[in-house]
């Protein structure tokens, strides 16, 4: 799963699911409820995603969201998620 943003705007964000499937992991569109929508579809094609959750917005005392978009694993592990790609963590990160 990875957290997403600024997604699709300013003051919201989206968790989404990485389906290992490059052209859909990676595409600018899915922070869109309308092409990837919740709850998901349930067919048999792996890009497809059936975890992705609703678009969320902030808390009225926070203004606004910042990189990085962090990348959560079954097991337990987070990465960082720097152009696109994830990357082990360096540092700390707070959301």
């Amino acid at each position: 799963m990875q957290l997403k943003f600024n997604c699709p705007d300013q003051g919201q964000y989206r968790l989404v699911e990485i389906t290992g499937v490059a052209a859909t992991d990676g595409a600018a569109s899915r922070c869109d409820e309308l092409l990837y929508g919740y709850p998901g579809p349930r067919d048999s094609d792996p890009a497809t995603p059936k975890h992705d959750r609703p678009v969320r917005r902030l808390g009225g005392g926070i203004n606004s969201l910042t990189d990085p978009e962090l990348e959560f694993s079954p097991g337990g592990t987070t990465r960082v998620v720097v152009s696109g790609v994830a990357q082990s963590m360096t540092a700390a990160a707070t959301v």
